[in-house]
């Protein structure tokens, strides 16, 4: 297993220097940063835009592998399951995030289309491994989460709305750091009335910080003053 990942990964870095691309968060791919213990459902700790690079090239080698011959019927319809969610999830992840707030009814409908077609192609692998008893492709909460923006956008088109909320005004992703600070101080104090502490924690801070850069800031003008003043000098 070990040599597998490390030929992927190496496949990987072939691919994003060939295309110019990069992979910034992860220095391999092994069974540690997979997390993949026994009976466990491996899963990949990595910044957002590297997830997007390892879709296109999950696209990439999926597509390859099935213009090559020997593979069973069974096993061809996996490459395509894979190949297809790596379209799809990459034509909705990058579509929204290309768009304003607003969505159009065109757009609405070619979005709704993807991450509906990402979720058929997930669950087709899901329910794959779970009959190969492979623990692989995991029904996690996001998944669902995924499904509901479906549900919105099936309503949109429904009502007939002239512009639809885009789903990426709820993205997080480029508050990771913000999140994670939140997240470790919600873990170090009591559950109870934990939203209150949280964000009073948070503002005690925020404060101290805001009162930390105007004093340095007070102190440069000061300094950068009495530099003009004996210039003039």
């Amino acid at each position: 297993m070990a040599d597998c990942l490390a030929r992927a990964f190496a496949n990987l870095k072939l691919w994003c220097m060939a295309n110019s691309l990069q992979i910034f968060s992860i220095r391999g791919f092994t069974v540690a940063n997979m997390h993949a213990n026994r009976n466990a459902f491996p899963w990949l700790g990595c910044k957002g835009a590297d997830s997007i690079v390892i879709l296109k090239w999950l696209l990439f080698y999926a597509n390859l592998e099935l213009q090559q011959q020997g593979w069973s019927p069974n096993d061809r319809q996996v490459l395509r399951w894979i190949s297809g969610g790596a379209q799809n999830g990459l034509a909705f992840s990058q579509g929204i995030h290309g768009h304003g707030i607003w969505l159009v009814s065109s757009c609405v409908g070619h979005f709704r289309k993807a991450v509906h077609q990402f979720g058929i192609n997930y669950a087709h692998l899901a329910a794959h491994c779970m009959a190969k008893k492979y623990c692989l492709f995991g029904m996690v909460p996001k998944i669902h989460a995924y499904m509901h923006f479906r549900t919105e956008f099936d309503d949109a088109l429904a009502d007939g709305r002239r512009a639809t909320l885009n789903p990426a005004v709820f993205d997080t992703s480029m508050c990771e750091d913000f999140v994670g600070r939140i997240s470790r101080q919600s873990r170090r104090i009591a559950f109870r009335n934990v939203e209150r502490s949280v964000l009073g924690s948070y503002q005690v801070k925020a404060r101290l910080a805001i009162k930390s850069f105007l004093k340095q800031h007070r102190r440069a003008r000061a300094q950068n003053k009495s530099l003009r003043m004996s210039e003039d000098v």
